[in-house]
């Protein structure tokens, strides 16, 4: 494979840095091997890179030394880290110094003051998660006194197994499909035989530390499907929840307890500490923030009937990973929210009657509109190309409707596969599991744009709403107009342009002060929303005022209240 032949090609230039003769000649190899490790796409490319150059953190030429400082700095402004993150953040990188450093007090010297510039002490202390599973792995104890040493007289082999011992007990759980037996039997021995305490004892001091190391792996493998390791993670915290109730019950000198707690009941007290503890996954890069994502989906699918006392948070870092420029990670936070929606519609019905046009309101700016309906032929997208549509119209009409400003403009797949996702969002809500839960509510959602792909939801809306006046549809239109969430006033404009176009000569009527009166019921016109706060439209307002209203409520949507894409688009629409 690629993948292969450039790790066989590092392999190679990396020879070449070891064989060189003189001091000049390593220098050139060494950066000649960064620029093709920078040059390959693949991350294990660039983690064998890392760990070369650390390793020339110890040459005994400065001049080299020096070089190998500036292509690790490098390295980490092309991925935009600090090289702090891009060494200990990885998790393999982070391991393998954490074997090393110990027995090389020169490399640590140097990345600790040139590198990472911090004392070296705070260095071991951070690489320990990390080191702890390989050293255990190995059965390594000359590496742990070295820790021991370097920590301080409060540190000793146990205290370092006890306190780090999570980190090891997750790895021999997460790979113990590709270790024999006798390997996890020896490992967890090594562990209580130099902590001196029962496995279950273990687990219970650490039962919070253990399940987001587990929670976090879990979503940190890209390839995984959020829903299989929800379940094969709650088959492992069920067995963990059972030995913390034994390991407490053998600490407090009492029988351990034959009943096992639910999973969901084991989470429950740790949960916001789960979801709030790992900062740098929360505030990290892109793919730091889509490991947070698929981490927080799995817990949403274990925490099952406990979600509404957590479904505000959770709802709220969705909102806001909807909100970054990663097309990748909107992906990620789309996905989280579909299983939001079918875990509150299992366990809470209530409460997603609650929450449903916050929902709606989430997903409003990835919906596609229907000014952008049947421009791509994707299957299982539900947009077709139109008959005689150039591509390139095609990709103007994607630029200006289903793509952010901040989106990469040679990539509209990924936006129409995260409209299709949106709308699945709606679909699950109002025509699947949401479907007889949300039975006298549908006509209180914000209004859904008129699109092919939102049919079946709008004529569910539409059958509860029935037949409704050009006055109270305006009515309804300026009560979107003048929400305060921008996804709902586009939402609205656009559906205003539609309405208003549908018959001009009962428009002018209105204005004119002719129309028939609303409450007759001789001008009608379906649509596929209902009101925006609830309550049925009134006709107690005299024509002009609604004019008068609507208006006032353009006029406000053409004042900028901050300069993002969808906030322009709202000028825009308005002014039109």
């Amino acid at each position: 494979s690629v993948k292969d032949a450039g790790l066989s090609l590092l392999q190679r230039l990396k020879s070449n840095v070891e064989d060189a003769s003189d001091a000049a000649t390593r220098e050139t190899a060494l950066r000649v091997f960064a620029a093709a490790a920078a040059a390959m796409p693949h991350a294990d490319c660039l983690d064998a890179a890392l760990i070369s150059m650390v390793h020339r953190l110890d040459d005994p030429d400065p001049g080299v030394r020096a070089a190998a400082v500036e292509l690790v700095r490098a390295a980490a402004t092309r991925k935009g880290l600090r090289p702090r993150e891009l060494l200990l953040g990885n998790k393999l990188v982070a391991g393998h110094l954490g074997v090393k450093l110990p027995n090389a007090p020169g490399v640590l010297a140097v990345l600790a003051e040139a590198l990472l510039r911090v004392p070296e002490r705070q260095v071991l202390v951070e690489l320990l998660p990390a080191a702890v599973p390989r050293l255990v792995e190995r059965r390594d104890v000359e590496t742990l006194k070295l820790y021991a040493q370097r920590l301080g007289a409060e540190y000793d082999v146990a205290t370092i197994l006890h306190d780090w011992c999570y980190t090891a007990i997750a790895d021999l759980i997460n790979n113990s499909g590709v270790r024999s037996a006798q390997e996890v039997t020896d490992s967890m021995t090594f562990l209580t035989t130099h902590t001196g305490e029962a496995l279950e004892v273990l687990v219970a001091d650490h039962k919070k530390e253990l399940m987001r190391a587990l929670i976090r792996s879990a979503g940190a493998d890209d390839a995984a499907n959020p829903h299989d390791e929800a379940q094969r993670l709650g088959d492992v915290l069920g067995t963990l929840a059972k030995l913390a109730a034994d390991g407490t019950a053998v600490a407090g000198n009492g029988a351990p307890d034959s009943h096992s707690p639910e999973v969901h009941d084991f989470l429950r007290p740790h949960f916001t500490w789960l979801v709030m503890g790992d900062a740098s996954d929360r505030s990290g890069d892109a793919a730091a923030r889509r490991r947070f994502l698929r981490s927080l989906t799995i817990m949403v699918h274990l925490i099952g009937p406990h979600l509404p006392q957590f479904a505000p948070k959770v709802m709220a870092h969705l909102t806001s990973a909807l909100e970054r420029p990663s097309a990748r990670l909107r992906k990620d936070a789309l996905a989280a929210w579909l299983v939001v929606v079918k875990q509150l519609a299992k366990h809470a019905p209530v409460h997603l009657r609650a929450v449903a046009g916050r929902v709606v309101v989430a997903m409003l700016p990835h919906l596609p509109d229907g000014s952008a309906d049947n421009l791509v032929g994707r299957p299982g997208s539900g947009f077709d190309k139109p008959r005689g549509a150039s591509v390139s119209a095609m990709q103007h009409a994607l630029r200006e409707v289903l793509l952010n400003d901040d989106d990469d403009p040679a990539n509209p797949n990924a936006a129409l596969d995260n409209a299709a996702a949106a709308a699945e969002v709606i679909d699950e809500l109002v025509l699947r599991s949401g479907k007889e839960i949300m039975c006298g509510l549908l006509a209180r959602l914000p209004t859904l744009p008129n699109c092919d792909r939102l049919a079946l939801a709008n004529a569910a809306v539409r059958e509860e709403r029935g037949e409704i006046p050009l006055v109270s549809l305006l009515q309804t239109l300026t009560d979107g107009l003048e929400d305060e969430s921008q996804a709902v006033r586009a939402t609205a404009l656009g559906e205003l342009r539609r309405a208003l176009r549908v018959d001009p000569a009962e428009v002018s009527k209105l204005l004119n002060g002719t129309h028939d009166d609303p409450s007759s019921g001789l001008l009608t016109k379906r649509v596929s929303t209902g009101t925006q706060h609830g309550n049925a439209p009134s006709h107690r307002d005299s024509a002009a005022d609604v004019v008068g209203r609507l208006v006032a409520a353009l006029l406000r949507c053409c004042v900028s209240e901050n300069r993002t894409a969808l906030s322009l688009r709202v000028q825009r629409l308005a002014a039109v």
